[in-house]
């Protein structure tokens, strides 16, 4: 009986120090590259003019300003007209401190309706060839594609269709918060998509408002890939935000989830290289653009990037626990990879489902 009870609290012994050894095996900070949040190799190449990047790449029906004034409808049914570049207040406001200033600029793009804004120092690397634009300060906005759009539904089409109107209809928040710096005497400017001026990725991450991932996206830690983000670009000082390290790249060495979901094939395998003088995936945007536009119920079921991706999970305690400790470790990288497949995230839209229901009007 002595020797039972003695195997048994033997047991329970090694099974919690078991426990406890794998804990500090998965937190301990193990396999983390020393590198820049955006690792450069080379002389970076600045990106060709706007009118010649986004000419190819429209979105159909794309609903941003495509000159210099922005109308939408407001929430009681009035027309908003906002320029996209206005005359700035002749008086300036006073700053008393940049960090309250940055403060207050934030809480006023959240009030628009941002999920999360960070600020960072304008790097001129980042700015179009040609694009007459030298502002210190980038205000970058994220918003957050609402979960249940990323997951299986029965109303496909509709879902789909909801997902294409959240990505067109971006840009206001930066439009009116532009606004509001141009009236306290400050310049700014608005970008988003087409009538950008300047590069958003690279922007966001120097703000520190998330890293690139293997399927050419912005990870945010909020929310994942499945955002879109504006920038205003403006000499308001402010307070830049840091970079933040998330793991995201080395994640991204290990999982091809984006590659398997990819309904165009753009997304590549193996480990990034070096384009333009920036180390990053480079996404076959010909691929991506030849299956977009091979047949419209294509631009209804391409969230494949998205959908698939392990970071693209609804903002819960256990998930931020998984961020954590994507942060963190090596192996707990490979373990959360493997457990995103056992647990059955990831979801592929149907391409002929979606096709047959879009050409029957459902």
């Amino acid at each position: 009986m002595i020797r039972r009870d003695q195997r048994r609290k033997a047991i329970i012994l090694t099974g919690i120090s078991a426990f406890l050894a794998f804990v500090v095996l998965i937190t301990i900070p193990l396999g983390n590259k020393p590198a820049s949040v955006y690792d450069t190799e080379a002389t970076v190449e600045q990106a060709d003019h706007p009118s010649n990047v986004f000419s190819s790449i429209m979105v159909p029906e794309y609903k941003g300003p495509k000159e210099k004034h922005f109308i939408f409808e407001g929430i009681c049914g009035e027309q908003i007209d906002v320029a996209l570049e206005g005359p700035v207040f002749p008086e300036k406001r006073t700053i008393v401190s940049t960090t309250f200033m940055t403060r207050e600029i934030k809480q006023r793009a959240l009030a628009l309706g941002a999920d999360i804004v960070m600020v960072g120092r304008m790097n001129p690397r980042w700015i179009f060839k040609g694009a007459a634009l030298s502002h210190t300060y980038a205000v970058v906005i994220g918003e957050r594609l609402p979960y249940e759009y990323t997951v299986s539904s029965s109303f496909q089409v509709q879902t789909a269709r909801a997902v294409s109107e959240f990505y067109k209809s971006g840009g206001q928040i930066a439009l009116l918060l532009a606004e509001e710096i141009r009236r306290m005497g400050y310049p700014s400017r608005a970008h988003y998509e087409s009538w950008s001026q300047v590069l958003t990725i690279p922007v966001a991450i120097d703000a520190g408002m998330g890293e690139l991932g293997r399927n050419g996206l912005l990870i945010v830690p909020e929310f994942g890939p499945a955002g879109r983000f504006s920038i205003v670009t403006t000499d308001l000082p402010l307070e830049p935000d840091q970079p933040r390290f998330l793991g995201v790249q080395e994640f991204c060495q290990l999982c091809t989830k984006c590659v398997r979901y990819c309904p165009a094939n753009a997304v590549p395998l193996g480990g990034p290289t070096v384009v333009r003088g920036v180390r990053k995936w480079e996404v076959d945007l010909r691929k991506c653009l030849d299956y977009w536009y091979k047949d419209p119920a294509n631009s209804l079921n391409c969230l494949g990037c998205i959908t698939s991706c392990p970071f693209n999970k609804p903002d819960s305690w256990l998930h931020r626990i998984g961020r954590y400790l994507v942060q963190r470790n090596c192996i707990a990288r490979y373990v959360l990879m493997y457990l995103d497949d056992i647990l059955g995230y990831g979801y592929e839209y149907d391409p002929m489902k979606i096709a047959q229901q879009a050409r029957s009007g459902s």
